[in-house]
């Protein structure tokens, strides 16, 4: 049997895990666990980060958010303004999701390629 460190998923109790084993139960408050969660608990819990400056992304970028809509501009123009006006809470400034809803929003025939449809006379 291989055993290490863990951290009930419950009590937070720090246990020695059979890692070769699905399921266990903590000796200290009787409760079920998943083992591999229960080693993850552990590893998170005691991770140690080495540096000055730690950035966490949470969400979507406002260029993930201007590239997902530009796919939809001709196809969903519906889709593609939702999202160019989420790229706006995150920057109320972007031109690009400004221009973005203007496109989207004069589109023509939405099915058709930007490149065939008929310019207004």
């Amino acid at each position: 049997m291989a055993f290490v460190a863990a951290k009930c998923t419950q009590c937070g109790a720090d246990l020695q895990v059979d890692k070769t084993k699905e399921a266990a139960n903590c000796e200290h408050c009787g409760s079920a666990f998943i083992v591999e969660k229960a080693i993850n608990n552990y590893n998170v819990a005691n991770a140690q980060i080495n540096a000055q400056t730690v950035n966490v992304q949470m969400g979507a970028t406002e260029q993930s958010l201007i590239d997902y809509a530009n796919r939809f501009v001709d196809s969903n123009p519906k889709e593609a303004i939702k999202t160019y006006k989420n790229a706006l809470k995150v920057n109320p400034n972007c031109y690009l999701a400004w221009r973005g809803i203007a496109e989207a929003s004069l589109s023509p025939n939405p099915t058709l390629p930007i490149w065939k449809r008929q310019s207004p006379e």
